[in-house]
Parts: structure tokens; C-alpha cells; sequence
């Protein structure tokens, strides 16, 4: 069961993708998302702004009622558009539900995370680093989880102030971690993978997603933090750099959950990858589609 959008035991998270109401569609609201770049001398991300600005003027502001195509994973919400949205990378189509704010990741990870839950029982306590509402109402719909939340600036959660990279829980506290677009925020990204692999019990898991382009062999390094506080854009590396911290990676494209009723979308892309990363030994999750939908081992021989 998904909870409400506006179920109180989520609290108030901090102002993350995934905890607030986009207000897109407007005409004001779309000049200044092209007008922000331009604030900052970036005249090419405002350029890139234009494209995702005029199709959201279009979709929820001047259309309005076209057909539903889409299907919002975390809040239930038809659409006919999700809300388009741009980075230093170029346009994301149909990346926040315009009811819950929910992103692509969020999507996926709404369907994925109560698959684990189901097939692995034993995970019953759970961590989120910094947490989004459309996930937390996942955790808290399910009986029996020891449910924390932390985060390092934001006060709205069970443990505030924790560095990922230098965390004050004990080694093996936790039976699965959740770790949602965090690493790309921090200095030192290895101290934080070797952190949420020492938190994590014998047979927990982490998931981990981060921005990724999977068609890009390495890891781009920016030489300054990029708005919104980035580091870095991963490449296919990653799985490899995670491998030498777990002793079991597994790669999952959760475009293969996009299928959702009645021939809608989840709006979720290919590429959209999750790391499934284990302690002890094989994650212990099984095929979830009539094809491999995991990815084998990227340990494992050809």
C-alpha cells in the first residue's frame, strides 16, 4: 500500500526532489526557469532551459486536459505530461509528477523497494539518507520496520548532522540502507560507500542511485561544485568502484518496471539504473520479469 501524499507520519523532509509540489505550467513560473541560468552568466543552461520551458507551458498550462499517458508510481496521479526538467546535461522529459513532485528514481523505487521487501523479510531495519516523503510513506506503510530517517544539514529527521562519510552508527546496524542521489553531494565519495557498507549487517543490502549515464565509460570530475551542489556525473565505472568496497553488486535498469495498467507509462527511462549492493554474498533477490531484469553479477566472468 501507497500512503496519501499528505500522510503526517512522513513529517517535514527537507526540501528535496520528492518532498514538495512543483508549480509548473504558468507562464511566470517557466520564464523564470529560463531566467535563473542567465542570473548565475550561464547562458547556455538557459538556453537549454527553453525547450522543457515552453513544452510545460504547453502541457499544464495551455492544454491542460489531454489524454492521460502517464502514471505516477508514488501518489497514483494520471497525466498527460509529467513535468519537464533541465540540467547542465540538457532537457529530462517527463521527470517530476506535477502531484507529488516524484522524479524518475522515485518511480522506480517506489516499485522496487516493496519487491526486496517482500522477498527478503529479514530486513527490518531500515536507514534513508536524506529522505523524500513519496519514499518514506513506502517504508512506514510496511508492519514491523524499524524505520530511521538522517541527513546532514536538514533538522526533520531521526538522526540530523550524520556525514555519510564519517557516520556514528555502529558497524552492521542496519539491515538495508537506502541512499537516493547522495554521493554525487559529497568531497569523498569512496569514504561514504565504505561507510554505508560498514553500517550495513551481514546480509543487508544498500540501494544506491546516483546521476548516471550509463553510455559513458568514466566518471565525469567537475572541476567546480555545479549548482545543486554536484561533484560529479557518474559513468559505468561506478559499479566497478562499489564492487571493491561490496562483495556483491548488481546493476538494475528500473525501466524494466515501466510497465504500468491499463498500457500507461511510469515515465521511467532506460538507463535509470539502481545499485544493489550486498555485504555478505549474493543480494538474494530473484528475476523480477519473464527476461533477466538483473543484471549478473559485475564480478561475474563472461
Amino acid at each position: 500500500m501507497i500512503l496519501p501524499p499528505d500522510t503526517p507520519e512522513t513529517g517535514a523532509f527537507g526540501f528535496y526532489p520528492g518532498n514538495y509540489v512543483l508549480l509548473r505550467g504558468s507562464l511566470l513560473q517557466e520564464l523564470r526557469s529560463v531566467a535563473r541560468p542567465l542570473s548565475r552568466g550561464d547562458f547556455r543552461g538557459s538556453l537549454r532551459a527553453v525547450p522543457p520551458a515552453a513544452a510545460n507551458t504547453w502541457n499544464h498550462y495551455l492544454r491542460r486536459n489531454g489524454p492521460s499517458r502517464l502514471l505516477c508510481s508514488c501518489c497514483g496521479r494520471p497525466a498527460y505530461s509529467f513535468v519537464h526538467l533541465g540540467d547542465h546535461r540538457g532537457a529530462m522529459w517527463n521527470s517530476a509528477c506535477p502531484g507529488c513532485d516524484a522524479r524518475s528514481r522515485h518511480r522506480g523505487l517506489a516499485l522496487l523497494i516493496p519487491h526486496v521487501l517482500r522477498e527478503r523479510p529479514d530486513l527490518r531495519r531500515v536507514l534513508h539518507f536524506a529522505p523524500e516523503g513519496v519514499l518514506a510513506r513506502i517504508f512506514l506503510s510496511v508492519d514491523g520496520l524499524d524505520y530511521r530517517t538522517t541527513d546532514l544539514t536538514e533538522p526533520h529527521c531521526d538522526f540530523p548532522g550524520e556525514d555519510i562519510q564519517h557516520l556514528s552508527f555502529g558497524d552492521g546496524d542496519y539491515d538495508l540502507v537506502l541512499c537516493n542521489q547522495v554521493l554525487e553531494h559529497i568531497p569523498d565519495d569512496g569514504a561514504g560507500m565504505r561507510e554505508l557498507c560498514r553500517i550495513l549487517s551481514p546480509r543487508g543490502l544498500a540501494l544506491i542511485t546516483v546521476p548516471c549515464d550509463w553510455r559513458q565509460a568514466e566518471t565525469e570530475m567537475f572541476t567546480h561544485v555545479r549548482p545543486g551542489g554536484h561533484y560529479r556525473h557518474y559513468g559505468r565505472d561506478l559499479a566497478e568502484r562499489l564492487r571493491q568496497v561490496f562483495q556483491s553488486v548488481e546493476v538494475f535498469d528500473m525501466h524494466r518496471l515501466d510497465a504500468a495498467p491499463n498500457g500507461l507509462s511510469y515515465g521511467i527511462p532506460e538507463y535509470d539504473m539502481v545499485f544493489v549492493c550486498g555485504k555478505g554474498g549474493p543480494v538474494g533477490l530473484p528475476d523480477m520479469s519473464e527476461n533477466r531484469s538483473w543484471a549478473k553479477d559485475v564480478g561475474a566472468k563472461d
